[in-house]
């Protein structure tokens, strides 16, 4: 139960953190650091949260369950990651680096966070969702600690880039040791919620036992 607790906690640090770098870095981004282009980052990256949260959160999870949704936009969080290492310009005074940031990144932050929400708060019993959401803020508030630190010592893009990497690929591991809550009747005990998690084991092991049996 505890190890679930931390991989939940780690998978909330990751995204809470890169969410919050991105809106307190906003002056980084962009042809000149004055307040015009910090007030176009914001409108972009404040714009991308609509979309964000109806396809990368609500359709995703809809098609696909709450787990495979937070691992599709962690993979799209890394890969628009790597693309912001590129500061070739497209259009004008947008740069790849500029729309990978404040809009791929973003957008895949903003589904991770919204599939997790949903998800953590349903594989936990009624009991100890409260603990969880505290759990939760906790490792959140590290998370913003975290990106604050990164931004006062004004850690290079690459420097940001290999954290926001290896953050994602350690939340991506944990995730995979988590049960998709996808059609579940929400568990009131922890006794369901064990049934529920070896429910599937147990079926398994009955087939390849009958299986057997045919064989012999």
């Amino acid at each position: 139960w505890y190890q679930r607790r931390v991989r939940e906690a780690v998978v909330s640090t990751q995204s809470t953190g890169v969410y919050y770098y991105i809106h307190i870095s906003l002056r980084r981004y962009g042809p000149e650091p004055t307040d015009f282009y910090v007030d176009q980052n914001f409108l972009v990256a404040a714009a991308t949260e609509v979309p964000a949260a109806l396809l990368g959160g609500t359709l995703l999870c809809t098609l696909t369950g709450r787990k495979v949704a937070f691992m599709i936009n962690c993979g799209l969080l890394a890969a628009t990651t790597v693309l912001s290492l590129l500061t070739v310009s497209l259009i004008d005074e947008w740069s790849v680096q500029r729309g990978a940031v404040l809009v791929g990144m973003k957008f895949s932050v903003v589904g991770a966070r919204l599939s997790l929400a949903l998800w953590t708060s349903e594989i936990a019993p009624t009991t100890l969702r409260p603990l969880l959401l505290g759990l939760g803020l906790a490792s959140s508030a590290f998370g913003v600690l975290v990106t604050s630190v990164m931004v006062s010592l004004a850690a290079s893009h690459v420097v940001v880039v290999v954290i926001v990497l290896s953050v994602t690929a350690v939340a991506l591991v944990a995730a995979t040791q988590l049960p998709d809550s996808s059609n579940w009747d929400l568990p009131h005990s922890l006794n369901s919620l064990y049934n529920k998690m070896h429910r599937g084991s147990r079926q398994q092991l009955q087939e390849s036992e009958v299986l057997q049996t045919a064989v012999l």
